[in-house]
C-alpha cells in the first residue's frame, strides 16, 4: 500500500528545484564551452549520479520496493559518466538538459498550480479550487498523486455540505482505490457528518489497518469517540497519534480535551507544560490552557493565554469570548464588552456572547441596549429561554415585579419546567399576595426537583401566609434543614411556624440558631436588615416569657 505523504504536492516541487540547481551546472560548463578538466568530471558526474540516484530512492522508499534498482540505476548512470570521452561530454549533457529542462518546468506548472489550491483552500475559495483540482486530476504524471488529489476534491464539496457530491466521489475512491488508506478516512468524515459515529468509527479503524502510521486517522477516530462519551478510547487514540507525530499540536489538543473532560485536570495540565515544550508556541495550545485556568477560576492567568493567543494569530469568536468572560470576573466591564463584541462580528449568531454583553449593558445601566440585545435573541432563536429568564431577574432587581412576572411567564411558556424561573415567579407573585399562584408554583418547583430545599423553605413561608396547614409547613422547613442545616434563613422560616404553633421557646431556639449562623462581617453588611429582624423577634418572645 503506498502511503501518501501529508502534503505530497510539495515533496514533488523539492525535486524540481534540485533538478534545476542541476541544470544551471550542466549548462553553465556546456554554454561557456568549457573543456571539462578531468578533476571536475571526477567531481561533478558523482554528483549528478548521486542527486538522479535521490530522486530514484525517494521514490522508491515512498512505494516501499526493493533499494537494488536504486543501486543498479546510480552505478550505471556513475560509469556511463565516467568513460564517456571528454568531447562527447557537452553533447550528452545538452540532451539530457532539455529532458530535464522540460521536466522542470512542467513541475513548476504543477507548483504553481498546487499552491493555487491549497491558498484557494485557506481563503475558502470552493469553487475555482475546486476546478483546479479537477484539472490536477486528468494532467499527465500526477498518477500517484490523484486518489489523494480526489480525496481532496471530495472533501470540499464535504465543506460545501454538498453530501451527495462527496457520497460520489467517495464511491469513485472505493472503485479505484479500494485499499487506500485515504478511501476510508474520507468515508470516516462523511459518516461523521451524518452523526453515523460508530460507523465512521469503523470506517477510520479500516485506514488505521491500511495505514497504521497515519496519524491524523488517530485524531479523528479520537474526536470521534469523544462525541460518543468514550474518553478512553479517545484518550488512547490521542496518545497514539502523539507517538507518531509528536510535533503536530492536534493529537496534545484532543488528548488535553479528554483529561480535562473526564476530570484529571492535573494531567491535562502536566500534558499541556509537555506540549509547549515539544511543539511550542501554539494559539490553540494557550487558549486551552486558558480553559484550565478559568475551570479554577484563575481568570487573570487564563486572560494573560487568551491575549496571548490573540497575538499568535488567533482571530476566533471563541477566543473574544472567553477574553470577555474572563475580563468579566476582573472588573473590566468595558474591554468585556468590546471583546464580546469583537466575538459577535466573527459570529453573529454566538447566543452566550451577545447575552453577556446584554448582562453587560444592563449593569452598566444601559437598558434599552440590554433590552435590544434580548430581542435580538428572541429573533434568532425564539424558544431559547435565557432571554426572557434573564430580563425577568433585570426587573425583579430593580422591584418591578409586575414586568418581571410577565417574563418569567413568557420563560415558562417556553418551558414550563425551568426550575428557576418557576422559583422567582413563586417569590414574585407571594410578595404580590397572589398566594395560590405562588403554592401553585413552589409545588411544581418541587415535582421538577423534589430535593430542591429552597422551594421547600419558600412553600412553607407561602403555606405560613395563607394561615392554614401549619404542620406542613413545618415538616418542610425541617425538610429544608435537613439538606441544608447552615442556611439562617431555613431556622427564621421554622421560628415564624413555631410562632404561629404558639411553641415559643421552640421558636426562640430557631432564631438563635439563625442568628449564630450568619457570618460576623456580614451582620454588618448585606444581613444587616436580618439581623435586626431577628434580634426583635428573640426580643418579642423573651419579653412574653418573662
Amino acid at each position: 500500500m503506498t502511503e501518501m505523504p501529508q502534503k505530497p504536492l510539495k515533496s514533488f516541487y523539492a525535486k524540481a528545484e534540485l533538478i534545476f540547481a542541476l541544470i544551471l551546472i550542466s549548462q553553465l560548463f556546456y554554454l561557456l564551452g568549457y573543456e571539462i578538466n578531468p578533476i571536475i568530471r571526477l567531481v561533478t558526474t558523482p554528483l549528478l549520479a548521486f542527486l538522479i540516484g535521490y530522486f530514484i530512492y525517494t521514490d522508491v522508499k515512498h512505494s516501499k520496493k526493493n533499494i537494488i534498482p536504486v543501486v543498479i540505476i546510480t552505478s550505471a548512470v556513475l560509469i556511463l559518466f565516467i568513460i564517456l570521452p571528454i568531447q562527447k561530454y557537452g553533447q550528452v549533457f545538452s540532451f539530457l538538459s532539455v529532458g530535464v529542462a522540460i521536466s522542470m518546468f512542467y513541475s513548476i506548472a504543477l507548483r504553481i498550480l498546487a499552491y493555487s489550491i491549497d491558498k484557494g483552500t485557506v481563503d475558502c475559495n470552493y469553487n475555482s479550487t475546486k476546478k483546479k483540482l479537477d484539472l490536477f486530476l486528468i494532467l499527465p504524471f500526477t498518477k500517484r498523486y490523484r486518489p489523494y488529489a480526489l480525496y481532496r476534491r471530495g472533501l470540499f464539496s464535504l465543506n460545501q455540505k454538498n453530501l451527495g457530491e462527496a457520497r460520489k466521489i467517495h464511491r469513485k475512491l472505493l472503485t479505484h482505490y479500494p485499499n487506500y488508506e485515504w478511501t476510508y478516512f474520507f468515508e470516516g468524515q462523511i459518516l461523521s457528518n451524518e452523526n453515523k459515529l460508530s460507523e465512521a468509527i469503523d470506517a477510520y479503524s479500516k485506514a488505521i489497518e491500511l495505514n497504521p502510521k497515519l496519524y491524523k486517522t488517530y485524531i479523528s477516530r479520537g474526536c470521534t469517540h469523544s462525541c460518543l462519551k468514550n474518553t478512553e478510547e479517545a484518550i488512547s487514540d490521542a496518545k497514539e497519534a502523539i507517538k507518531l507525530n509528536p510535533s503536530d499540536p492536534d493529537g496534545y489538543i484532543l488528548l488535553i480535551s479528554m483529561l480535562k473532560q473526564s476530570g484529571r485536570s492535573n494531567e491535562a495540565y502536566d500534558e499541556i507544560q509537555r506540549a509547549f515544550y515539544v511543539v511550542g508556541n501554539d494559539y490553540r495550545l494557550f487558549s486551552l490552557r486558558a480553559r484550565l485556568y478559568i475551570d479554577t477560576e484563575d481568570y487573570a492567568s487564563a486572560c494573560k493565554d487568551l491575549l496571548t493567543a490573540e497575538k499568535l494569530g488567533a482571530d476566533t469568536d471563541d477566543i473574544y469570548f472567553h477574553l470577555g468572560y474572563c475580563l468579566t470576573f476582573l472588573g473590566d466591564t468595558d474591554k468585556a464588552i468590546d471583546y464580546y463584541s469583537k466575538a459577535l462580528e466573527k459570529s453573529p449568531v454566538h447566543q452566550f456572547a451577545r447575552l453577556n454583553r446584554a448582562d453587560l449593558y444592563a449593569k452598566n445601566g444601559s437598558e434599552e441596549k440590554f433590552l435590544e440585545e434580548y430581542e435580538r435573541l428572541r429573533e434568532l432563536y425564539p424558544k431559547f429561554i435565557e432571554p426572557d429568564y434573564r430580563t425577568g431577574i433585570h426587573f425583579f432587581n430593580k422591584n418591578d415585579l409586575v414586568k418581571a412576572e410577565e417574563y418569567f411567564n413568557r420563560a415558562l411558556d417556553i418551558d414550563p419546567d425551568h426550575l428557576s424561573s418557576l422559583q422567582y415567579r413563586g417569590c414574585i407573585r407571594q410578595k404580590l399576595s397572589k398566594l395560590p399562584g405562588a403554592q401553585k408554583d413552589f409545588e411544581h418547583a418541587l415535582k421538577v426537583a423534589p430535593k430542591d430545599h429552597y422551594s421547600m423553605n419558600e412553600l412553607a413561608n407561602v403555606i405560613l401566609d395563607t394561615e392554614a396547614h401549619f404542620q406542613r409547613a413545618l415538616e418542610l422547613a425541617e425538610s429544608a434543614i435537613l439538606l441544608s442545616e447552615n442556611t439562617p434563613d431555613y431556622w427564621d422560616t421554622k421560628g415564624d411556624i413555631f410562632l404561629k404553633l404558639d411553641k415559643k421557646i421552640e421558636a426562640l431556639s430557631s432564631f438563635h440558631k439563625a442568628l449564630s449562623l450568619i457570618p460576623e462581617e456580614e451582620k454588618k453588611g448585606d444581613e444587616k436588615e436580618f439581623v435586626i429582624e431577628l434580634e426583635e423577634k428573640i426580643k418579642t418572645i423573651k419579653c412574653d416569657l418573662a
